[in-house]
């Protein structure tokens, strides 16, 4: 067998390893609106929902806030770091490898896989939602979410959640 028909499974491994950390970072989610045409969100009851991937580390709802509105934010649904449940709140660490790891969580004071949205996938915007979260908005920009985890370990991350959000003033 040659050397390059020998290194060729190693290289379609590499190159599909990097079409998946590639998605993992930049995909939109399914069902989502596209940024191109974000949902009206207006005080008389309009409402727009998206899907948050538990192994993405930047979600790109389509959702535009836009600043001087105030908004409330539910979620609802359950997600996995690895072995371990978790809904929109969050938990606490359920051993001591990962309490030791807290402190290297991208929002190091919320709970392990707490709902954290921000302006842009701007961590400087990030604040914690949770399951509900009144957010009054200081400037426009389209919402971005993520599953508060430490930045290498999203690889073990499955589920999605579901959001809902509405502007109520």
């Amino acid at each position: 067998m040659r050397a390059s028909q020998a290194s060729w499974p190693w290289r379609a491994l590499l190159v599909a390893g990097s079409i998946t950390l590639i998605g993992a970072v930049e995909s939109p989610q399914p069902g989502g609106t596209p940024a191109n045409a974000p949902p009206e969100l207006t005080g008389g009851g309009g409402a727009a929902t998206a899907c948050v991937d538990s192994r993405l580390r930047w979600n790109h709802t389509g959702i535009r806030l836009e600043s001087g509105h105030r908004y409330l934010i539910e979620a609802q649904g359950i997600w996995w770091d690895a072995g371990y449940r978790h809904g929109p709140g969050g938990g606490e660490s359920a051993t001591f490898f990962l309490g030791a790891l807290e402190r290297f969580r991208r929002v190091p004071k919320a709970p392990w896989f707490e709902l954290i949205c921000a302006l842009d996938s701007r961590q400087d915007t990030a604040f914690r939602a949770g399951c509900r979260k009144e957010y009054d908005a200081r400037e426009n920009g389209e919402l971005t979410c993520y599953a508060n985890d430490v930045w290498i370990f999203y690889c073990n991350n499955t589920g999605k959640i579901e959001i809902k959000v509405r502007r109520i003033g």
